[in-house]
């Protein structure tokens, strides 16, 4: 819930992706620890049973996106040293490379199974570059002016394509799975689809959570 994912709708789905990763393991009588950062405060709600649900929608409902902090101390209380079976970060990851190293460095050290729910929306693939801009990074507060021209918008395409290889290749290093979970293609959709394909809801009894 940091300041980019306020932009295009991308908390709120990452919300709707939370809550359905939760109540599917809540439904099997998993222990989740579902914890969000950024927006100020951080929120940890833990549950072994679906009457654990209605507190982590409460936490979700209740997130205003704000800040950048990069997650990687929240991931390390979260964990309070134990390895779990399986964690999911639900991120943009428009952070520093630096942050974003050691951000999934905590990640990778915290479970056996780990994921990346990549969070992005059209505007960050493929943005409106037309006039004279004036970018504002939201989580620093920096700004760019700039004229736009036949160049910019190559040059932030091929900008986006390094930037997501060199993520692809961080999350292959550290063992990572990477999936996209694209704001065009509905939290429901991406549950049932991508993300059981990939075998990140699979029940204990053997068939699909």
């Amino acid at each position: 819930a940091t300041g980019s994912m306020s932009l295009q709708g991308k908390a709120d789905h990452a919300a709707s992706l939370a809550a359905g990763l939760a109540l599917a393991g809540l439904a099997a009588r998993d222990q989740v620890r579902l914890g969000c950062y950024g927006g100020g405060d951080i929120t940890t709600v833990t549950g072994e049973d679906p009457r654990a649900l209605p507190k982590m929608i409460h936490a979700l409902e209740g997130l205003t996106p704000g800040g950048d902090a990069t997650g990687r101390d929240a991931v390390l209380a979260w964990t309070k040293g134990k390895r779990f079976d399986r964690a999911v970060l639900i991120s943009d990851m428009l952070i520093p490379p630096d942050d974003a190293e050691r951000l999934l460095s905590s990640l990778a050290v915290s479970a056996t199974q780990r994921t990346l729910l990549h969070v992005l929306s059209e505007a960050d693939r493929t943005p409106e570059l037309t006039g004279t801009l004036e970018l504002e990074d939201v989580e620093s507060g920096e700004t760019l002016v700039l004229e736009s021209g036949a160049g910019i918008t190559t040059a932030y395409q091929e900008a986006f394509v390094r930037w997501h290889r060199g993520l692809t290749r961080l999350c292959k290093r550290l063992r990572i799975q990477l999936i996209d979970a694209p704001v065009t293609i509905a939290p429901g959709a991406l549950l049932v689809g991508p993300l059981r394909h990939a075998g990140l809801l699979i029940s204990n009894r053997g068939g699909s959570a």
